[in-house]
């Protein structure tokens, strides 16, 4: 039986005789329980724990403990790119110490997905990507380079017209 559950585990039981009492109380607590739960809202607030977390018929929000100080993950930019190498990302070396850059390029049926690893040691950029899906064709390759102290990356497209959805997760010193 579930934690904070007001739901009798005593209804039903089978190949036992109960009153329909038992059942129609059983199944308004469940009806409430579920319009409640579908009604929550989760916040995602503070630093990492690892206690568990009742998610009881109360009207608050429910609260799970998380971490983003050391990362900041940003939602997917779009970007319209052609054949030539396009500045998608630049920020200050003294800002971050490190990205995670996940790439889909599109152009017609073509699709392609990159999985791109960044760190910089404020002179030199790094860069890898350590996974990559195509349908058969590569649409463009990343890259990464120091500029005055800007850490600038840049896509270079292998045809024009594409579409690139980009999500990014920087890592602060």
């Amino acid at each position: 039986m579930t934690v904070g559950s007001r739901v009798n585990p005593n209804y039903p039981v089978p190949g036992i005789s109960q009153s329909s009492k038992g059942h129609r109380d059983n199944y308004s607590i469940i009806k409430s329980e579920i319009e409640n739960l579908q009604s929550k809202t989760i916040q995602l607030v503070g630093s990492v724990t690892s206690t568990t977390i009742l998610i009881d018929s109360g009207s608050d929000p429910i609260v799970i403990q998380t971490s983003l100080s050391n990362s900041q993950a940003h939602s997917p930019n779009k970007i319209n790119t052609g054949n030539s190498i396009t500045v998608i990302d630049s920020w200050s070396n003294t800002k971050y110490r490190s990205a995670k850059y996940l790439i889909q390029a599109v152009v017609g049926s073509n699709v392609e997905i990159s999985e791109t690893l960044l760190v910089q040691n404020q002179s030199s950029v790094y860069i890898n990507t350590v996974n990559h899906v195509n349908a058969g064709y590569v649409l463009g390759v990343l890259s990464a380079a120091m500029s005055s102290s800007n850490v600038v990356v840049s896509y270079s497209g292998t045809q024009s017209n594409i579409n690139l959805s980009i999500q990014t997760n920087y890592f602060t010193l």
